[in-house]
């Protein structure tokens, strides 16, 4: 891509004069937003909180010096998202009340999504990808977790709204300096992994925008970024360095990431969320149809289609060049890349004249056809999510949360108050993390299997329970106490010397790398 798309670039902005909603669009926007926020709010408060949500709330109840000094330790990302949750702690504690805000951070991107498609695309292909953003089952599951990436992604969305008006208006408002300077600040201080998408933006202007303006412009705004950013510099590089919970990802893994949406959680251990896109071939299919017919119809439109394709694709590719050398590899820290790839996949209706068809079935071309069984693919998917969430009970299944759920059932139960519940994932966690698995009369609900617990479990009758994983130790030196492994034998070794021992329940996840047993003794 040359130069001349850079000038024709000027012309952009006339494209997107209508700029704010009329009232047929707001009402539709409130239709979707209400749907979305169902969606997102059922079954959002019955499953515990798991490993990553209860290291948010964790951190949210120490003092500010202990919560800062731990996350420059042991944390991967900046504090901002934790002194949000601290804000917000008066309004509650309840699993609702703490994913609620991940939900309405998810549903704040249905406008900066709907202004930068119809400005990119058209109106048809805005309120499709709306559509698509609210159902998909990557955006409903993050929205109902207790971390930062949902707001992460609106305020990456934001980023990259003002960033196109920056480049592509001769003169901007005023207020678009000064409003992407604040979410880019946000966004610095939410995840680590911002610095890709500044960087992926940085590109951008190198491809398709290469105006001595736009280089004076960002330039200066980077630099101020830069300045604001620089205090926080030296810890992002400890936490780089003590960073050793990643693997180096496949090529596999990155196209699954992009099948999913630039954001599916099957990268980091054993622990994934089997999204639908991935669990059924047939829907990547229905995607790879309409992302190749979205990106024909928008050959007429080329630095829009450069954009979205540089905005989805690259931000990932990144990070997973890196992780080849040193694995930073969490790809739902890139749900942003999302946003591009709905715009794209509705971009492939843009002139599709469902009324002539319907009357004359002639007029359907073999391109035309291939798009409708996309469509109908992507439908299909539609159905199958909203059957999953209404009858299945939701994304969030066959997961740590269910396991330990019913954990916390068999321990209320537990004869004598004896009760214990053993998880082995969470190497080198604080106990009090664990008083969210713990029931009303549950007690000795502690990391590992120390000595104090064994005592107190051998005094009279009662339930143990542990949650197992596949995964090895995380420790060079086994022998220590609070390695799983050294653990986990612990507690066989106890339960084996019980005769009146007996299996009470156990659940396995569909691949066998988590378990859980509960023994009553």
């Amino acid at each position: 891509m040359t130069a001349p798309i850079a000038e024709s670039s000027k012309g952009l902005s006339s494209r997107g004069k209508q700029r704010w909603l009329n009232r047929q669009e707001l009402l539709s926007l409130v239709g979707l937003l209400l749907v979305g926020l169902l969606l997102r709010l059922y079954h959002s408060a019955e499953p515990s909180l798991w490993l990553d949500e209860l290291w948010s709330v964790y951190l949210t109840r120490l003092p500010v010096d202990q919560m800062l000094n731990l996350v420059k330790q042991v944390d991967l990302h900046p504090p901002l998202y934790y002194f949000i949750l601290r804000g917000l702690a008066p309004l509650g504690q309840s699993e609702l009340i703490l994913r609620l805000t991940s939900t309405l951070f998810d549903l704040m991107a249905l406008l900066p999504l709907y202004l930068l498609a119809r400005r990119l695309a058209g109106s048809r292909t805005a309120w499709l990808a709306c559509s698509l953003f609210t159902i998909s089952s990557l955006h409903v599951l993050y929205a109902q977790n207790v971390r930062m990436y949902t707001l992460l992604a609106t305020l990456l969305l934001c980023s990259y709204v003002l960033f196109w008006q920056l480049v592509s208006e001769p003169k901007p408002a005023r207020w678009v300096f000064g409003a992407y300077l604040l979410v880019n600040v946000l966004t610095l201080y939410l995840n680590n992994f911002t610095g890709l998408f500044l960087a992926n933006q940085g590109l951008i202007l190198l491809v398709l925008f290469r105006t001595r303006r736009n280089f004076l412009r960002m330039g200066l705004l980077w630099a101020i970024l830069g300045l604001i950013y620089l205090p926080w510099l030296a810890t992002l590089l400890t936490q780089y360095g003590n960073n050793n919970i990643f693997h180096t990802p496949s090529l596999f893994e990155l196209l699954d990431s992009f099948a999913s949406f630039g954001g599916a959680d099957h990268v980091n251990g054993p622990l994934h969320f089997n999204l639908l896109v991935v669990e059924q071939p047939w829907l990547v299919l229905g995607m790879v149809i309409l992302t190749i017919a979205g990106l024909r119809r928008l050959a007429t439109r080329k630095p829009e289609r450069a954009f979205l394709l540089l905005f989805w694709l690259v931000p990932l590719l990144i990070a997973w060049s890196l992780s080849q050398i040193k694995p930073v590899y969490a790809d739902r820290a890139f749900m942003a890349s999302s946003f591009p790839f709905f715009i794209i996949l509705a971009s492939a209706f843009n002139d599709f004249d469902f009324r002539r068809i319907w009357v004359n079935w002639k007029s359907l071309t073999f391109e035309k056809g291939l798009i409708l069984v996309g469509g109908g693919l992507l439908i299909w998917l539609a159905g199958l999510s909203l059957w999953v969430l209404l009858v299945g009970g939701g994304y969030i299944r066959h997961d740590v949360r269910g396991l330990t759920l019913e954990a916390a059932r068999q321990l209320a139960d537990s004869p004598g108050e004896q009760a214990y519940l053993l998880f082995t994932a969470f190497a080198g966690a604080p106990p009090p993390l664990f008083d969210y698995y713990a029931p009303a009369g549950a007690r000795g609900v502690e990391y590992g299997f120390p000595s104090e617990v064994e005592q107190r479990l051998s005094k009279g009758p009662g339930r143990v329970c542990g949650v197992f994983t596949a995964l090895g130790s995380t420790f060079n030196e086994p022998e220590k106490q609070r390695d799983p492994q050294v653990q986990t034998a612990k507690l066989q070794e106890w339960l084996a010397a019980r005769p009146t021992t007996r299996l009470i329940f156990e659940g396995r996840f569909p691949d066998d790398t988590l378990q859980l047993r509960c023994w009553q003794f």
